[in-house]
């Protein structure tokens, strides 16, 4: 799992960075606080933008396959497939019931 812990290469708890386990994609903070950009190591294109609803982004964690996107805040766990098509709308999985 590509996690973003203390010693795996996170800048501080305001840059959450985390990477693929191939190393071809990194997930972190976005042009805004509540965006994730997902983006393509070798040519820095970015391939989605995932909505976190919430500016305090603590954690981005990359699934072993790759696929998956999982992001902690202090209000919530938001989980994204990559496979998906729809997910450059950043619609997460899962959300906490308020």
């Amino acid at each position: 799992v590509g996690d973003t812990g203390p010693g795996a290469g996170q800048a501080s708890s305001r840059s959450p960075v985390a990477f693929d386990p191939a190393g071809r994609v990194a997930v972190s903070r976005g042009d805004r606080d509540d965006v994730l950009a997902v983006t393509e190591v070798a040519s820095g294109r970015v391939l989605h933008q995932l909505r976190t609803e919430s500016a305090a982004n603590e954690r981005v964690v990359v699934g072993p396959g790759g696929t998956l996107v999982a992001c902690v805040s202090t209000e919530r766990v938001a989980v994204w497939d990559l496979s998906d098509p729809a997910v450059s709308v950043g619609r997460p999985l899962l959300k906490p019931s308020r």
